[in-house]
Order: structure tokens, then sequence, then C-alpha cells
């Protein structure tokens, strides 16, 4: 893992995903907070009745990705205003996996 790019990162919008059994699950998050650089710790918030929320709590591995300000619109809609209980939010967009956990 690239640590430098914690160094970079600022107030924005972000999609923490985990993966359940497998199937990718993911949400919008605004709050990501680096805690510490050596050993690296980071904090990220989420509802915890979020369903993603539930698969983190669970397995204890996220991924996050960086949304720019390019980012299309329906990624916001699909992973802000939907549940991964009730549906593949990942089905639409490209992804890629990497150490068994989804990346935009």
């Amino acid at each position: 893992m690239d640590l430098t790019v914690l160094f970079q990162i600022s107030y924005g919008m972000y999609v923490v995903g985990a993966s359940d059994n497998g199937r990718p699950v993911g949400c919008v998050i605004n709050t990501f907070n680096q805690i510490t650089s050596e050993n690296p710790i980071v904090a990220i918030c989420l509802n915890r009745d979020n369903y993603t929320y539930d698969v983190i709590k669970r397995t204890g591995r996220f991924s996050l990705s960086i949304l720019s300000e390019e980012t299309n619109p329906n990624v916001i809609a699909v992973f802000g205003f939907s549940s991964s209980r009730e549906k593949d939010k990942y089905e639409r967009f490209d992804y890629d996996v990497k150490d068994g956990l989804p990346y935009l």
C-alpha cells in the first residue's frame, strides 16, 4: 500500500467498501481521518443502521475509494441512496478487487 496518499487526503466524499462473503457492498461517506502515519490508523464514520457498517463490524476490513469532483453523479446516487441489503451497488460500475475488497 502506498502510504504517501494518506498525506494528501482532505475533506471530500468517499465510497467505503467491504466484502460480504465475496459480495461487494458499499456506501458513500464524507468522514475519513488519518489518526497515525506510522503503522497507519484511520477512522471512518458510518451510520450503524447501514448494511456496510454491519459487514465491516463483522469482518474488520474495508476499502476506501476517493471520489473526485468529476465522479459520475450516478455513483453518489446509487451508493448514497440505496442499501446493499437489497441490491448489488457495484454491478453498474467498473471496479477492482484487491485483497478481497472492492475499489471503484
